[in-house]
C-alpha cells in the first residue's frame, strides 16, 4: 500500500502554519519580557506549531494505491488513516478477498483494471458503509458476496454513500439501504442476487443509468423502506437515463410499508412485474428526461393487493404488452388522472378489478 500528499497539499499546510505562527508571534511580543525568565512566548510558538501541523496534516487529501495481486489490503489502508478529514482516495488493483468497513467521512473506493473485492467464506457483508458517515463513493468495482452474504454493498446507521460504474452479484442483496442509510446506485448493474436492491426501516436505494437482472427479485422496499428508481444522478445535476429492471422472477415488491417512486424507469420481461401489498405504496412518477415510466413483456404488469397504494401521474405511464396490465384485489387505493389511458394493449386486460 502507498501513501502520499501531493505537493500543492503539503504546500497549503505549510504556508497555513507560517500564517498561524507569525499571527502567535506577533501577539507574543507584547509580552516578551516574559521570555526572560525562560517560560515565555517561545514555547507557547513551539506548541501551536505542532499542534496546527497535527491539524492541518489531518484534513489534507490522501491518496493510497492497493495492489491485492501483491499482498495488498484495502482495510489496511482505511485504518492507516482512519484519524483523517481529507478526502481519502484509495485505489484498488487485483482481487481483495476481504471484508470493508468504512467508518470515517470522505472517501472514494474506486478499482482500476478489472478489480474484484469478493467476500470471504462466511462474512455477512462485504462493503459496508456504517456510523453516520457522509461523502463516500464506491466506483469501478465488481463487488461479490458469498453464499450467506447479507450484501454485497451496505449504507446503514444514517450513513450516505454513491456506487457508480460497479457490479454486484451472488449476495442476499446486491444493494442494501437499513436505519436511515442512504445509497445511490448509478451506472451499476445487480446481477444474479437474491435482492438486486432492499431498502428497509428507514433506509433509501435511489438507483439511476443501471440495469437490475437474473434476480429472484429486482428491487424491494418494506418496513418504511424507500426505493427511487429515477432518471436522476445522485447529484441531481441533470436527467440520465433511468433503471431497466429485466429477467427477474418478480421485477419489485413493495410491501408492509414500503415506498417506491419510478421516474423513465422500464420494468421488462421479469415473471411479475411489480407487486405492491400490504400497505405498500408506489407512485408512478412524470417524465424528466422525455421516456417515462414503461412496464412491458411482463406476465403481471402491475399487482396490487391488501390495501396497497397505487397513483399514476400521466398517460406517460405506459403498461403495455404484459400478460395483465393492472391488477387490483383486496382493497387497494387506485389514483389515476382523468381518462387515464397508460394501460392498453395486454393480453388479458388492461384494467382489472381497480377502481379510482
Amino acid at each position: 500500500m502507498k501513501s502520499f500528499l501531493s505537493e500543492t497539499s503539503i504546500a497549503r499546510a505549510r504556508s497555513l502554519l507560517g500564517v498561524a505562527v507569525m499571527s502567535a508571534l506577533i501577539a507574543g511580543g507584547a509580552n516578551a519580557k516574559d521570555d526572560e525568565g525562560g517560560g515565555g512566548w517561545k514555547p507557547r510558538v513551539q506548541q501551536l506549531e505542532a499542534l496546527v501541523a497535527t491539524l492541518q496534516l489531518k484534513q489534507l487529501p490522501v491518496e493510497a494505491s492497493v495492489d491485492c495481486a501483491s499482498g495488498g489490503s484495502i482495510r489496511q489502508a482505511l485504518e492507516a488513516n482512519a484519524e483523517g478529514a481529507g478526502l481519502l482516495t484509495i485505489t484498488v488493483t487485483g482481487t481483495c478477498t476481504e471484508t470493508v468497513r468504512i467508518v470515517r467521512s470522505n472517501v472514494v473506493l474506486q478499482g482500476q483494471g478489472g478489480a474484484t473485492i469478493q467476500a470471504p467464506a462466511g462474512a455477512l457483508f462485504v462493503v459496508n458503509v456504517d456510523d453516520n458517515v457522509k461523502n463516500v463513493t464506491i466506483s469501478d468495482l465488481s463487488i461479490a458476496g458469498s453464499s450467506i452474504a447479507t450484501a454485497a454493498v451496505l449504507a446503514q446507521k444514517g450513513a450516505h454513500a454513491v456506487l457508480k460504474n460497479s457490479v454486484t452479484t451472488q449476495s442476499g442483496s446486491g444493494v442494501m439501504a437499513l436505519d436511515n442509510g442512504v445509497l445511490d446506485v448509478t451506472g451499476s448493474t445487480l446481477r444474479s442476487n437474491n435482492n438486486g436492491a432492499y431498502a428497509a426501516r428507514g433506509g433509501v436505494v435511489s438507483i439511476s443509468n443501471s440495469t437490475i437482472e437474473n434476480n429472484s427479485i429486482g428491487v424491494i422496499a418494506w418496513k418504511a423502506g424507500s426505493v427511487n428508481l429515477t432518471s436522476s444522478l445522485p447529484d441531481y445535476a441533470q436527467a440520465s437515463v433511468g433503471p431497466i429492471v429485466r429477467g427477474n422472477t418478480t421485477g419489485v415488491v413493495v410491501r408492509s410499508g414500503g415506498f417506491l417512486e419510478l421516474a423513465d424507469t422500464t420494468i421488462q420481461g421479469n415473471q411479475n412485474g411489480i407487486v405492491v401489498d400490504s400497505g405498500g405504496a408506489a407512485h408512478f412518477f412524470s417524465q424528466l428526461n422525455g421516456t417515462g415510466n414503461r412496464v412491458t413483456g411482463n406476465g403481471t404488469g402491475v399487482l396490487a393487493i391488501k390495501n396497497a397504494s397505487l397513483v399514476f401521474s400521466d398517460n406517460t405511464n405506459v403498461i403495455t404488452a404484459n400478460v395483465r396490465g393492472i391488477v387490483c384485489s383486496a382493497n387497494p387505493s387506485y389514483i389515476v388522472p382523468p381518462n387515464f389511458t397508460g394501460a392498453s394493449g395486454n393480453q388479458q386486460g388492461d384494467v382489472l378489478g381497480c377502481l379510482p
